[in-house]
């Protein structure tokens, strides 16, 4: 571990452990048939890759240095790893992005619209079942009316064959009335 000389000389980095030494471990390659065809890995470069961090293995270096050449190798691997896209393709991921956002946004519409009709479906399906029972209500108020109805019409009809029963068995006996003589033969 190292210590600046100064105050107000240090840089705040992530720290990231790394071995002194490295094993080397004999790698084999991947192979694959999945695809339909044998596919084999090709081997990569035996030679170990250079971390900005490796300069802290120097232990000749003084903590400036060090920190210097840092700063500069992290710097280097960074522009390395980002490579320049030019206007073109930025404008392309941009309108990509925009569109992916704007279906999201219909997409979540959607969702909102299916819950809220699941809602207006199931009040719709209450009321109906509420105005079934009433029209259950009334049809069967209609037929205990219209056994009533029925009941009285008898009674009509029964009162009603009563009261010219006599008359009929008068006019049955030959004899007819009228009104302004009475009886009339």
């Amino acid at each position: 571990m190292r210590t600046a000389a100064e105050p107000g000389q240090t840089l705040n980095v992530d720290l990231c452990f790394v071995p002194a030494t490295h094993e080397a471990a004999i790698k084999l390659p991947a192979v694959s048939g999945s695809s339909g065809r044998l596919v084999i890995e090709r081997p990569q470069d035996e030679t170990e890759p250079q971390y900005p961090g490796r300069v802290f293995e120097d232990s000749e270096l003084d903590y400036v240095a060090a920190m210097t050449a840092f700063v500069a190798a992290s710097a280097q691997t960074n522009a390395e790893k980002a490579p320049v896209e030019d206007e073109e393709k930025q404008a392309r991921k941009t309108k990509i992005r925009q569109l992916r956002q704007k279906e999201e946004r219909l997409r979540i519409e959607r969702r909102e619209m299916r819950v809220r009709r699941r809602q207006e479906d199931a009040a719709w399906r209450v009321l109906r079942q509420q105005q079934r029972q009433k029209d259950a209500k009334l049809s069967r108020r209609r037929a205990q009316h219209g056994e009533r109805k029925a009941i009285q019409d008898e009674r009509r009809v029964a009162a009603t064959t009563a009261a010219i029963a006599p008359a009929v068995r008068f006019a049955a006996c030959g004899h007819s009335m009228d009104r302004r003589s009475g009886y009339d033969r």
